[in-house]
């Protein structure tokens, strides 16, 4: 079989992370690949050192991107689009006929209409099926309306190669952080709904009060020269480090002792997968998306967040103190990242995937919940 990516400028880390892993992982003798965007510019820097097809979109609408696809499907013959985002996905659906097999995948539970709408729309149009990171992202596309027998959930995975693979002393020293501080990270990449001026509010007080603490934001988002502004108004702003340009997350994560999720608010939760492997301890509010993957004191330290944000970053200051030194739940947390996000496990579901939608049965055919099956274990 041959299946065609499709990226649009919504695509960050996570999309760039499961993609290069499917290009690595997946027998080029079984799955031939390639990969097109609808976005070239943003495409071609996220995805550096990948051939990348330009299908470029016409007035910001997706569906003028149509008849590019439509050419590089005839010219590869490929059997399966896999869109990486609504608009990729849009695109794809009408490039291609009703009958043919469209793959999407949704790592953010927080959907936002626009986005809806697109997959809606897509969906109606043909064959769709959509790869979801976790349950709750299953559960709110249906409420959306999406077909729940189009979904199927197939967890992140996670490479720990990678992962051990990271220095920790030499990137604390090449961003001029002492050995001995703690120092937390935000997800990538920074956002309002992420609630990432909480985590700085957090980190500032505890730096306020006495505590050798740094906090690193990764990514560059429409939210990083606000946050910069605030940090730059503290009495402390060295302890706030912007790291937008040539580092990834993935790199940046094993170097830290603490992840903050300030988020209240449904979030995507791939950040937490790499942070249990990368065993770093993870400080969050108890919220749905993020109850589903873990447990307070016994994988991470959750709390029952309060509404107000400032308040909320008391909140997590309190629980600093105790995350750097929780080696049992960094030791619980990797022992079931282990189980959970094997990169093997994922690569394998994505293609029967591929395969069901080709003999045409449903899509989560012979695809297990890797976290069902862990706790059912």
């Amino acid at each position: 079989m041959h299946v065609l990516h499709v990226f649009d400028s919504t695509c960050g880390w996570e999309q760039r992370l499961a993609l290069t892993q499917l290009l690595d992982r997946l027998d080029p003798k079984i799955v031939e690949t390639s990969v097109a965007s609808i976005d070239p510019k943003h495409t071609s820097r996220l995805l550096e050192g990948i051939e990348v097809f330009p299908c470029p979109r016409r007035l910001s609408l997706p569906t003028l991107a149509a008849p590019a696809i439509r050419s590089l499907c005839l010219q590869n013959s490929c059997d399966i689009i896999h869109a990486w985002g609504a608009p990729a996905a849009t695109a794809s659906r009408a490039a291609l006929p009703d009958s043919a097999p469209i793959v999407t995948t949704v790592f953010d539970p927080g959907l936002a209409q626009p986005f809806v709408r697109m997959l809606l729309a897509a969906q109606q149009s043909g064959n769709l099926a959509v790869a979801c990171s976790t349950e709750r992202v299953r559960r709110r596309m249906v409420e959306q309306g999406i077909d729940f027998d189009a979904c199927a959930v197939i967890r992140p995975g996670v490479n720990f190669k990678t992962i051990g693979a990271v220095d920790r002393n030499k990137v604390r020293a090449e961003l001029g952080i002492p050995h001995d501080s703690l120092v937390a990270i935000t997800p990538d990449p920074p956002s309002q709904r992420g609630c990432h001026r909480t985590a700085l509010w957090s980190v500032l007080m505890r730096t306020h009060l006495g505590g050798d603490t740094r906090l690193i934001v990764p990514g560059r988002s429409s939210t990083t020269a606000d946050l910069r502004r605030f940090a730059a108004c503290s009495e402390n702003p060295p302890a706030v480090i912007f790291a937008c340009e040539g580092r990834r997350f993935e790199e940046l994560l094993p170097a830290t002792d603490v992840l903050i999720y300030a988020a209240i608010e449904d979030v995507s939760t791939t950040a937490i997968a790499w942070a249990m492997a990368s065993s770093v301890t993870i400080v969050s509010p108890a919220t749905y998306c993020v109850a589903e993957m873990l447990a307070n004191d016994l994988n991470a330290i959750l709390f029952k967040a309060e509404d107000y944000w400032t308040r909320r970053g008391r909140q997590i200051c309190a629980k600093l103190d105790s995350a750097k030194d929780a080696s049992k739940i960094r030791e619980v947390a990797r022992g079931q990242a282990y189980e959970v996000f094997s990169l093997r496990r994922t690569v394998d579901q994505h293609r029967q995937l591929y395969e069901n939608l080709l003999n045409q049965d449903p899509p989560a055919t012979n695809i297990t919940d890797a976290a069902t099956v862990a706790v059912d274990a």
